[in-house]
């Protein structure tokens, strides 16, 4: 065999071992994210009298997380096996990435290792999944697709397997915004999202939202948003500049969709990250934009008549958050009402048990509920009886301080043969749940585990008259920053937000979600759950990874005249990755979508490494050339 022979037959095994390596990452972006299917999670009780039930049902993170994990083993065990050392990629840009994603992961298995709820920061909450163990297999995804990732040839593997996603996003969005959830229609769930032994449940399960709102399979409309935020501003650069009709197309069609996705969805937070990553980009292709500006107002215009068109279609809705969206807007950055008392604003200033007495101090009075001669006794602040008529274990009054208050008598325990217990309701609503009990009187209760319930002020910072905010988002994050004094070293534990965030802020509760049984599962923001979870020095190497990935990419590719294929795709991709950090203001992490972050920035990493590299090898050619002309002269 000749030498030339031997090349060929070298880079032909080359290459299949390489499309082989590509395999675990094509499944990751084009089929971990449509797995959806139900599954009992046994839960620990610390975790059970959280969410009130012994095994939760989950759809939409389990299956996921369990793709995920077996194909990072997967991913491990290719690099064993076909790992070639010569392919490896150095130098001191990725030396920073790799140290700064190490310092993320060894920061976030200590505060695993040091977390009150050891079981949720290795494995994570029900419904999210997203522990130490998920955490690993994220970093073990951006360094993975660093090294499989060799010439922009590769980023044909991200567009197809991302497109195809998108794509059935699309089909399963179109029908849930007009109110035809295909996921749950019977027939589908019986073979999908249902397994044989749920079958008895199949009648009671209804859509995941009303229509109008888009979620596809990433569980809710506002992971629908940040997934949009990642794909419009990726596909709308590549159509923009990418040569070929026929491509241009084909992009465009995937752009279109993405931004149906993100207008269906009714995201805020997926509109603040496109936003970002539009002004981001006139920055960067400024010149471009000048020079083309007979290209760039007719884009621009059609892009316009294809929003209206959306909006004509979809009878206004697609827009009707966007006026809200302004509205906090400006809201953020008004200033605070620091004089603003909640209290003031819902039924109940406080209620507080003690010595078998419970004390509801409403804004008319104040009542006093003690257990006397086998019965509820009521009476105000001036000790004169209430009268409360009772009728079919309702009891209310006509006393117009108090008539917003109604209670229903109930049996808290099954062998309990009278009502032990109350469930307090004010204007209808259910609210709080009282004991009654011979040895102990009348108590405040956890409505669950029946143990005596404390309502606790948490300390907050800012938002004050605000709280309502994004949501009700300026309330979560008035609570979670006075937690950031705990968490500068070492976080709560990956996942753990929920059991720490303080839960029995319930009157705070009650004027921000106008409900007091609301429970907090996640912060709303990327940046404060990794601060949190993971803790505020993980938080700053995270920032520097991204942050460096960031200002790489800018310098690479701001402000040029002409753009070649390679630094197209290095912008596009940084543009997308913005657009996810962008919203990641407003959303936290989730394995429906975070894969496909971190791949792509591993991508995005890897494309800056090879025109970094090209880079240097061009100046290295004029530097050799404009010697070789300076000698030639002297001679």
């Amino acid at each position: 065999m000749s030498q030339l022979d031997k090349e060929q037959k070298l880079a032909k095994q080359e290459k299949i071992t390489f499309q082989i390596l590509w395999i675990p990452v094509i499944i990751l972006l084009s089929i971990v994210p449509l797995i959806v299917r139900l599954t009992g999670v046994t839960v620990s009780k610390t975790v059970e009298n959280f969410i009130q039930t012994p095994i939760y049902g989950d759809f939409f993170s389990q299956y996921k997380s369990v793709g995920i994990i077996l194909l990072c083993i997967a991913m491990v065990i290719l690099l064993f096996l076909l790992y070639q050392k010569g392919t490896m990629k150095k130098d001191k840009q990725l030396i920073l990435y790799a140290g700064a994603a190490g310092v993320f992961l060894v920061l976030s298995f200590i505060s695993a290792i040091c977390s009150s709820y050891k079981d949720v920061a290795f494995w994570g909450l029900p419904d999210r999944a997203e522990g130490f163990v998920m955490l690993a297999c994220y970093i073990m995804m951006f360094l993975y697709t660093i090294y499989v990732f060799r010439n922009t040839k590769d980023y044909t593997y991200i567009l197809v397997s991302i497109s195809v996603l998108v794509i059935i996003l699309t089909i399963l969005g179109a029908f849930q915004y007009f109110g035809h959830d295909l996921l749950m229609q019977k027939g589908i769930i019986n073979k999908w999202v249902m397994p044989e032994k749920y079958a008895d449940l199949v009648g009671n399960v209804q859509a995941q939202y009303e229509s109008g709102k888009i979620y596809g399979t990433l569980y809710h409309y506002n992971y629908m948003g940040s997934f949009a935020a990642i794909m419009v501003p990726l596909f709308m650069t590549l159509t923009l500049f990418v040569r070929g009709y026929k491509r241009k197309i084909a992009l465009g069609v995937i752009a279109i969709c993405s931004l149906f996705l993100l207008l269906g969805s009714t995201s805020r937070a997926g509109l603040v990250g496109v936003a970002i990553s539009v002004l981001v980009a006139i920055i960067v292709f400024a010149k471009v934009i000048i020079r083309k500006w007979k290209l760039t107002v007719p884009v621009v215009v059609g892009l316009g008549v294809v929003l209206i068109g959306f909006n004509i279609l979809t009878n206004g809705t697609m827009f009707q958050r966007i006026p809200t969206l302004v509205q906090d807007a400006f809201g953020i950055f008004m200033p605070a009402d620091k004089s603003f008392n909640y209290k003031e604003h819902i039924p109940v200033k406080s209620i507080t048990s003690q010595d078998g007495t419970t004390i509801i101090e409403m804004q008319k009075g104040t009542l006093i509920l003690t257990y006397v001669e086998d019965r509820l006794f009521i009476v105000d602040n001036q000790g004169e009886p209430v009268k409360f008529d009772i009728q079919d274990n309702i009891g209310s009054t006509t006393d117009s301080r108090f008539s917003e208050l109604q209670f229903q008598l109930i049996s808290l325990q099954e062998e309990s043969q009278v009502a032990d217990g109350a469930i307090l309701m004010f204007n209808g609503q259910e609210c709080f749940v009282v004991r009654i009990s011979e040895e102990q009187g009348v108590y405040l209760a956890d409505n669950y585990t029946n143990e005596p319930l404390v309502l606790e002020e948490a300390p907050y910072w800012g938002f004050e008259g605000k709280e309502k905010l994004g949501s009700a988002r300026g309330y979560i994050w008035s609570r979670s920053l006075p937690m950031l004094k705990d968490t500068i070293l070492i976080g709560n534990g990956p996942d753990t937000f929920a059991l720490e965030f303080p839960q029995n802020d319930r009157l705070a509760k009650w004027w921000a979600y106008d409900t007091p049984n609301m429970l907090v599962d996640k912060p709303h923001n990327l940046y404060l759950q990794i601060a949190l979870n993971e803790g505020i020095l993980a938080l700053l190497a995270f920032l520097v990874l991204v942050g460096a990935y960031i200002i790489d990419s800018f310098r690479l590719y701001a402000l040029k005249s002409y753009y070649e294929g390679k630094q197209i795709v290095g912008m596009a991709t940084s543009l997308g990755i913005i657009g996810y950090l962008g919203a990641g203001v407003f959303n936290d992490s989730i394995v429906s979508v975070a894969p496909i972050f971190w791949i792509l920035l591993g991508t995005g990493v890897a494309i800056n490494y090879i025109n970094n590299k090209e880079q240097v090898e061009v100046k290295k050619r004029v530097a050799h050339a404009t010697v070789d002309i300076k000698t030639r002269e002297h001679i």
